[in-house]
């Protein structure tokens, strides 16, 4: 108990510095997006629709391609 209140008071402070820091890693410089979540929701609605169509498998797999596809397409597009 009295460790934690050490470390809240030090960061309470601003003594604490953050985990990149004291790595000496400097902080991104912009925002990047993330592709993940394309990845997850083409799982899921190829499921789906892949359910409806009564071909599941064959959704999940087409769905995670496009998930895929787009991810990389938007990561090509952010890093420059």
């Amino acid at each position: 108990m009295k460790r934690r209140l050490t470390i809240l008071a030090a960061f309470a402070a601003g003594i604490a510095a953050s985990p990149m820091a004291e790595r000496g890693m400097a902080s991104p410089s912009r925002s990047s997006r993330g592709g993940g979540v394309l990845i997850a929701l083409g799982a899921v609605l190829g499921a789906l629709i892949g359910t409806f169509s009564g071909q599941p498998s064959i959704g999940v797999v087409a769905g995670t391609g496009l998930g895929v596809a787009l991810a990389v397409l938007l990561w090509w597009r952010d890093r420059r």
